[in-house]
């Protein structure tokens, strides 16, 4: 565990782009000054697999972290002329992605319906974000041709599998989730969720399960390079906003959106479904079904071979705390004494999944005698030495 400061309190913009690059990217300080030090970490992880060319990203966090403010940042920061944006949200979370998308991203924001979903957009010279609703999918059919600079999914586990969203892609693809899969598995839809992240990057579905079932035994994390799990555990300096803090947050876009004439949606409360059970079934095979999922991971798969994977040459968001960070008197990073992590490295660069210790501890624990397997090896920056001299 470590601490990393707010950006906000550094009364400056943050540069994203590293030396040597061409051109320098930096995120403004009007948009800085409402960044928490969480949304900075996956900034900086969309804008470090985009400055190296992989095609997309997952980002995977727990709720209340806010995607609309941390994608709208990412806009800014890159998105300087003539481009398309498609967002696929919820309408309960719409207002949110236009707030930000419109305050933040600086973009013209365009609600997709059965009115102009045909448009084309021909010779647009201004910068525009789509906003589809995820329940109005077949709307997304109009959309299959256009040259987006950037497809961004909300909830994306529950959409991925269907058929129109394999056809909608940018130059740069962004999933997000709020689901763990390390709690809750489903190797199928993981595939599919990166594959259309990043095309081709963890091959076929059979290799996949392969892979996937030894990284799970040995606790490697192999989709570091895709998929970024962030959680509140995850720095200590993190701070999960009280009720309160969002509860205000909620009335201001409200009121947002009623002054610009936008419908806000109220809160619905999700009716549980009773479950109808089989009189004709015996009642050991209702619960054996209820026991098993359709996210069933393949364990009896045997294990032939590797996948060798690029290595990490640098740990960038280390790199940008550092750098932006080099002028404060104060630590930039200090260890906190937890238990199970005394003397790890680095989570971000390690390759194990980063996880939660208290939400997902029941799948932790049990992997958590290290001393009896091989530990893999990972390289190591400059900058992470630095850190781990700091500490």
């Amino acid at each position: 565990m470590f601490y990393v400061k707010n950006p906000s309190t550094l009364n400056k913009p943050w540069i994203l782009s590293k030396q040597g690059d061409d051109t320098p990217i930096s995120i403004p300080l009007e948009v800085t000054k409402h960044l928490k030090n969480y949304h900075i970490m996956a900034v900086e992880f969309l804008y470090h697999n985009y400055r190296k060319g992989i095609k997309g990203s997952i980002l995977n966090q727990e709720p209340d972290m806010n995607y609309p403010l941390e994608l709208s940042a990412f806009f800014r920061a890159l998105v300087k002329g003539p481009a398309i944006i498609l967002v696929i949200c919820s309408r309960q979370s719409s207002c949110f992605w236009h707030f930000h998308l419109t305050n933040h991203a600086d973009v013209e924001v365009i609600q997709v319906t059965s009115k102009n979903s045909s448009n084309t957009y021909k010779g647009n010279t201004k910068k525009i974000a789509l906003l589809l609703y995820s329940d109005s999918l077949k709307l997304a059919e109009d959309l299959t041709e256009h040259d987006f600079f950037s497809v961004v999914i909300e909830n994306f586990d529950q959409i991925a599998i269907k058929r129109v969203i394999k056809r909608l892609n940018g130059n740069f693809n962004v999933g997000l989730t709020c689901r763990s899969f390390y709690t809750d598995p489903d190797q199928k839809l993981q595939w599919n969720m990166l594959n259309w992240a990043n095309p081709g990057c963890v091959g076929k579905l059979h290799e996949f399960y392969e892979i996937d079932n030894k990284n799970f035994e040995l606790f490697n994390d192999n989709y570091r390079f895709w998929w970024m799990r962030l959680t509140w555990h995850f720095c200590e300096s993190f701070e999960k906003p009280t009720d309160e803090d969002l509860e205000t947050y909620s009335r201001q876009i409200e009121n947002w959106a009623s002054s610009n004439s936008l419908i806000f949606p109220s809160k619905q409360e999700k009716k549980p479904r009773k479950r109808k059970l089989d009189k004709t079934k015996p009642q050991d095979d209702i619960i054996s079904d209820s026991c098993s999922s359709e996210a069933t991971i393949i364990s009896d798969v045997p294990i032939d071979k590797d996948v060798q994977l690029p290595i990490m040459d640098e740990s960038p968001i280390l790199t940008s705390i550092i750098k932006n960070f080099e002028i404060s008197p104060e630590p930039i990073l200090t260890r906190a004494s937890v238990p199970y992590s005394q003397d790890r490295s680095l989570p971000y660069t390690q390759t194990q999944p980063t996880c939660s210790y208290d939400s997902e501890s029941s799948v932790i624990l049990s992997f958590m005698q290290e001393e009896d397997k091989p530990k893999p090896s990972t390289s190591r920056s400059e900058s992470e030495d630095f850190i781990l001299n700091l500490i």
